[in-house]
């Protein structure tokens, strides 16, 4: 078994045990790749549910860190659910309200909460109940975040942020502006499934719609860069609705507004991955042709490859066929625009903060990418396996935004 495969056999719901032979007979270069590759994909309170009587084969130190990251996501999965409990009751209980994502995935999808960890609270409601929600939540101290003209989606209004709580999107949409496709949303909520939740019904979207929208977030919105997060998820909510999920109908959706081609990657890679129970047919069905085949083997392996992206400046030096055009990519990683700035540091970096920054960037990159740099000037080999990524990287951007190429 290929080094690259180990961290996803672990997540299968079903024990692999060629899997527990080699955790037996490799234990400490297992148990530490797994903990170092869970942690860069973001599953690791994931791995440690689903390892189940394989934990015993880790080392404890891996076993222990585990744990401890299992019992920090749960604590701060508790303390989103008290707000977001106290977001729904200051709302009319007769306002629609759906729970999105991360939300719906932690608390209705997961046996566990603590195997999601939570980064925001993701709500979709109508325009006017979004505003005046947000209007309620400015008042108890939220604010939004400063780039906000730069960076909108169109389909949620600005993120809200305070300090000591969760982030909260509030959508009027699950489909970005700028996506090459679009989606009934009253398609959507008529349906919805609803539950209660606090004393008051709160829906979620139907099984086969939360699915596609699961993997259009996974593929469109996020390039895959969530790594493999985002097909667990899918893979969760498999397992969790396997006799709800209509995915005669999820097809038909897929092909009619335009998300066949990042349904059919995601869930490829899931059922190759993870083992996920994906039906043949629905697959068939999704397929367009071989290109699809071919982003298919080129997302597994931008997924599995955790080296190190290489930044644009360095892309174009490695790529300049002049001196001036290697300069101007060097400088460009040195010195970049403040707008890329305050994308790399967050949008507190203004005023005094920017300037440091500007001074410090040039050194701080020098002793991050010594290594890069000096291999870029001289030519190496080394840098190859990250031009290459790269190279996988901007092939997915285009496919993403271009599904018929």
């Amino acid at each position: 078994m290929n080094r690259e495969r180990w961290l996803p056999t672990a997540l299968r719901r079903e024990t692999d045990p060629a899997f527990s032979r080699l955790l037996r007979t490799r234990r400490r270069e297992v148990a530490d790749e797994l903990l170092e590759a869970a942690v860069w994909h973001g599953v690791a309170p994931l791995l440690h549910r689903r390892l189940g009587a394989d934990r015993a084969l880790l080392t404890p130190e891996v076993a222990q860190r585990l744990e401890d990251l299992h019992g920090v996501a749960t604590l701060r999965n508790e303390a989103m659910e008290a707000q977001l409990r106290e977001m729904l009751a200051r709302m009319d209980s007769t306002t629609p309200v759906a729970l999105l994502k991360g939300a719906h995935l932690a608390l209705r999808v997961y046996d566990d909460p603590g195997v999601r960890d939570m980064i925001d609270i993701d709500l979709l409601l109508s325009p006017d109940a979004a505003r005046r929600l947000q209007g309620r939540l400015v008042e108890r101290g939220f604010a939004t975040r400063p780039q906000w003209e730069r960076d909108n989606p169109g389909h949620h209004l600005p993120r809200l942020e305070r300090p000591g709580s969760h982030d909260v999107e509030i959508h009027t949409g699950i489909a970005p502006g700028d996506a090459p496709f679009r989606v009934d949303l009253d398609a959507l909520w008529s349906r919805m499934e609803s539950r209660d939740y606090g004393g008051r019904a709160v829906a979620h979207l139907a099984p086969d719609d939360a699915l596609l929208h699961l993997c259009t977030h996974t593929a469109f919105d996020h390039r895959f860069l969530t790594g493999l997060q985002g097909l667990c998820d899918a893979d969760a909510l498999i397992a969790e609705a396997a006799a709800r999920l209509d995915w005669d109908r999820l097809v038909a959706t897929a092909r009619d507004d335009g998300r066949a081609p990042y349904a059919y990657v995601a869930l490829t890679l899931a059922a190759d991955l993870l083992a996920s129970p994906v039906p043949a047919a629905p697959l068939s069905a999704l397929r367009s042709g071989p290109a699809d085949d071919e982003i298919v083997a080129v997302t597994r392996e931008y997924l599995l490859d955790r080296s190190e992206s290489l930044p644009t400046g360095f892309v174009r030096f490695r790529a300049a066929t002049t001196w001036r055009g290697r300069a101007a990519g060097l400088l460009g990683s040195l010195f970049p625009p403040d707008d890329d700035l305050r994308r790399i540091y967050g949008p507190q970096t203004t005023g005094l903060r920017l300037l440091a920054r500007r001074l410090t960037r040039p050194f701080e990159v020098l002793a991050r990418r010594r290594r890069v740099v000096i291999d870029l000037l001289a030519g190496q080999d080394r840098v190859a396996p990250l031009v290459e990524k790269d190279a996988r990287a901007r092939r997915l951007r285009h496919w993403a935004e271009r599904t018929d190429s």
